[in-house]
């Protein structure tokens, strides 16, 4: 890597020697030149060790690392270029956006949206997601029914195999074919509804896909281009915090199931790293900050031809003590706050001189190196990339627009396709859902006659008339006898006597007794009196139904106007 040290250039690490496997970290407070430095260290690794550059993550949304795709305008980039005797020069870049159903109708840049390959995602993408430890039910259910899906099966394929897997029980134990046939616990219907309460984001974010989806990221492809900077940005369009802080992680993830089939160094680039992978963070964070801390312990651990990562924070003492500890070469411009300053000086073990120096450097843009013996004065000033640099009062979008108006498209037609593909998804699981929930009425209903034919036997077992039954169910006399007829039927299989029910006197048993009496009483005092007492108010009354009511009207009524005659 090569910098300016008193107008000269020269080498921090031998000309040789390999750039693969270093952890980076390079920190400074905003305006500090760290992005200048980021940048400086991708072309050289772009240029000298034929890596493939991947930048993962733009945290404030303003597509920061595009601007290496245009030619430098500002004077003072373009004086720093005739300085060191670099031409002013574009790096071919892939702009990626992860898919989303609001995407501007108007004219954008080239933009390569893309998906995700649900069912590639593992234990650290679902962990980050539902914020749950890997070896919960949770997990286990995410990620064995994500291996499952198949074909244009997304997440209402992925929650409705969920669904059919806990089933009706609290928690449902099946045989397991890919597990020995061992009945192993799938989960519970907790689990399902906290599963889609996690996953109602991607509903609006559409960039969880089918297998099938044509924009699932092609990783291997990706790995194998070293002709260009492969910038992945999550725009200001995407609102929801976590859901940016997450797209990082599947990305990175998804690289690492890819790395074999790396043919050249890469070099990942995490802007603000503090972001993801916070010092004591909770919540979400926490299994945010674990997933990417694991990935990059792999990909330079087993990076088939060499994985380095440069990072950059304004903060330092607010980065995970891990990522900290795991970097290999650290730099450090001007710091922002005294427990910075300390904590760095304590780690590098710098004297008072250089301590001043990182409060305010002699010059602008400047670094100190943590390969630099700490007794030596040594400041390195990086080497202005040759592409453009997002300057404070640039904005992309514009910017493009002025240098390459001939790439400006219009993105309806994938939109509209999109939104074709959620539509046939979402109305497939709308019919099935519906259907589901015609079975299950029906299959409720019969419950239902199955128990009321199961009360009228044990009822008329007891000597009930139909009447009295028709009370005690709630129902017509009329559907008492269709209950009557197949209640015969199964005291008949029982081998009992089927009781005589042609009979229809006025009720002698106490509980049945009470309510018809009260009901004809009220009814005759009524008629008397010339008060209103209609069917409906004697249903609201005794919460018995009105077709009940009139057949014990019609039945039983003469003889308590005789009685009360009598009386």
């Amino acid at each position: 890597m090569r910098f300016n040290i008193d107008d000269a250039t020269v080498y921090l690490l031998d000309k040789d020697k390999s750039l693969s496997h270093e952890m980076i970290l390079c920190c400074a407070k905003a305006g500090g030149g760290k992005t200048i430095l980021c940048e400086s260290i991708a072309q050289e690794y772009f240029n000298k060790a034929k890596a493939t550059v991947i930048i993962l993550g733009d945290p404030k949304s303003q597509c920061e690392w595009m601007y290496q795709s245009l030619i430098p305008t500002d004077p003072n980039h373009l004086q720093q270029l005739k300085n060191i005797g670099r031409e002013p020069k574009s790096i071919p870049c892939i702009h990626y956006e992860p898919y989303m159903d609001f995407i501007p109708k108007t004219n954008l840049p080239k933009i390569k949206f893309y998906t995700f390959d649900l069912s590639k995602f593992g234990k650290t993408d679902f962990q980050a997601i539902v914020e749950t430890d890997s070896d919960s039910e949770i997990i286990r259910l995410l990620t064995s029914t994500a291996r499952s899906l198949r074909g244009d099966d997304g997440l209402y394929a992925l929650m409705d195999k969920i669904k059919n897997s806990v089933g009706k029980d609290d928690i449902v134990r099946k045989e397991d074919p890919n597990a020995f046939f061992v009945k192993a616990s799938l989960g519970n219907k907790r689990s399902l509804g906290d599963i889609a309460s996690f996953l109602l984001p991607y509903k609006d974010h559409y960039f969880l896909a089918s297998p099938s989806c044509p924009l699932n990221l092609d990783f291997p492809s990706i790995l194998q281009d070293n002709e260009h900077y492969h910038v992945f940005c999550v725009s200001h369009w995407v609102k929801d915090e976590k859901v940016r802080d997450l797209i990082t992680l599947f990305l990175l993830n998804g690289f690492m199931r890819a790395q074999s089939e790396a043919k050249h160094p890469v070099l990942f680039v995490i802007p603000e790293i503090k972001a993801i992978c916070p010092a004591g963070c909770t919540g979400y964070k926490k299994f945010l900050s674990n997933g990417i801390k694991q990935a990059m312990s792999l990909g330079r651990a087993s990076g088939r031809k060499g994985m380095s990562f440069l990072l950059d924070s304004q903060n330092y003492s607010g980065i995970d003590l891990d990522v900290r500890n795991s970097a290999t070469i650290s730099f450090f411009g001007e710091l922002g706050g005294l427990t910075d300053i300390s904590n760095v000086c304590k780690s590098l073990g710098l004297n008072m001189e250089m301590r001043k120096k990182l409060t305010k450097m002699d010059y602008d843009f400047s670094f100190i190196c943590s390969l630099m013996s700490s007794d030596r004065d040594v400041i390195l000033k990086p080497l202005f990339p040759s592409g453009g640099h997002c300057e404070e009062y640039m904005w992309y979008y514009d910017e493009v627009k002025k240098q390459k108006p001939h790439e400006q498209q219009s993105y309806l037609e994938l939109v509209r396709i999109m939104r074709l593909r959620y539509k046939e998804e979402f109305n497939l699981f709308k019919v099935k859902s519906k259907e589901s929930q015609i079975k299950h009425q029906e299959k409720t209903d019969i419950n239902k006659r199955k128990e009321k034919i199961k009360q009228t036997k044990d009822l008329l077992k007891k000597g009930y008339l139909i009447d009295e039954i028709a009370v005690e169910l709630g129902v017509s006399s009329a559907t008492v006898e269709k209950y009557i007829k197949e209640a015969k039927v199964l005291i008949k299989k029982e081998g009992g006597n089927i009781p005589n029910t042609s009979d229809n006197p006025i009720v002698k048993r106490t509980a049945n007794k009470d309510i018809i009496r009260l009901i004809c009483l009220e009814k005759t005092e009524a008629n008397k009196e010339g008060k209103k007492c209609s069917l409906r108010m004697l249903e609201k009354k005794y919460k018995i139904s009105k077709s009940v009511i009139a057949d014990v009207l019609k039945d039983n009524l003469k003889f308590y106007e005789e009685e009360v005659i009598k009386t």
